[in-house]
């Protein structure tokens, strides 16, 4: 029996943030998206950069997820077209989105729950060494090390395996 949930045709194709630390923005960002079924992209460097803002610090820093929430719900953020990502500010009389978006540690019950309501969900993860030695296609069990870097991700999709086995 497979249980299935999926986003995935709720979003566009993926995007690269480049060597920014942006990863948190954009994954808040495409929540958002999917959220408010907006059939385009909004804008991550206008939800970025609003956070930075509110936190007084420069966009070419990483920021919280208080203050992507914060921006979210106080400004919001315009459609992708009218401030494209790594561009200065948005174009005049471009509309803002406002949003909410909820916090949580992680629970696999209530992401699958999220996804079959056809919510994206976005997760923060703390990545140790063994992370960075991955090859395509492979799963790796939950250790307990030092987290060496964070990322951020959007899931928009899940299927019940039982015939995966980790190394």
């Amino acid at each position: 029996m497979s249980d299935t949930a999926c986003v995935r045709s709720l979003i566009g194709s993926v995007r690269d943030q480049g060597r920014r630390p942006t990863c948190l923005s954009f994954a808040a960002s495409d929540t958002h998206q999917i959220a408010r079924a907006y059939g385009g992209f909004f804008s991550t460097e206008c939800l970025h950069c609003r956070a930075a803002k509110l936190g007084g610090q420069s966009s070419s820093e990483g920021v919280s997820f208080p203050l992507l929430t914060e921006a979210l719900r106080l400004e919001g953020q315009v459609e992708e077209s009218a401030w494209p990502y790594g561009h200065a500010g948005p174009h005049t009389g471009a509309v803002s989105y406002l949003g909410t978006v909820t916090v949580a540690e992680f629970d696999e019950a209530t992401a699958r729950a999220e996804l079959k309501s056809n919510k994206a969900v976005g997760l923060a993860l703390n990545l140790g060494e063994k992370f960075f030695l991955l090859k395509d296609q492979t799963l790796v069990s939950s250790d307990v090390t030092p987290p060496v870097a964070r990322h951020a991700v959007v899931i928009t999709g899940c299927r019940a395996r039982s015939d995966i086995e980790f190394e």
